[in-house]
């Protein structure tokens, strides 16, 4: 029982990490909780899913979002580039 706690505590640690942005700490946290030997009821196991889900889909964002800047960095430059060679 009490390892179901403090499985369902650091899964909520994990989803306040989310909230403020710490992907990767979130990310650890949730992993830890499903790498344990806590059996969770049918709601915690659903959430973990969930939590873990919402964790990919904001890593991608990121990512996405990061190769846009780089892009459009890069067709700055290049356009900087052709500017001051004309």
């Amino acid at each position: 029982m009490a390892a179901g706690k403090a499985a369902r505590a650091n899964m909520d640690r994990g989803v306040q990490d989310v909230g403020a942005g710490r992907l990767a700490a979130a990310e650890q946290k949730l992993k830890a909780v499903g790498g344990s030997k806590v059996k969770l009821g049918w709601v915690d196991q659903r959430r973990l899913e969930h939590e873990r889900t919402v964790v990919k889909q904001k890593q991608r964002e990121i990512a996405a979002k990061k190769k846009a800047a780089a892009q459009l960095a890069a067709k700055k430059a290049a356009a900087a580039r052709r500017q001051a060679e004309a």
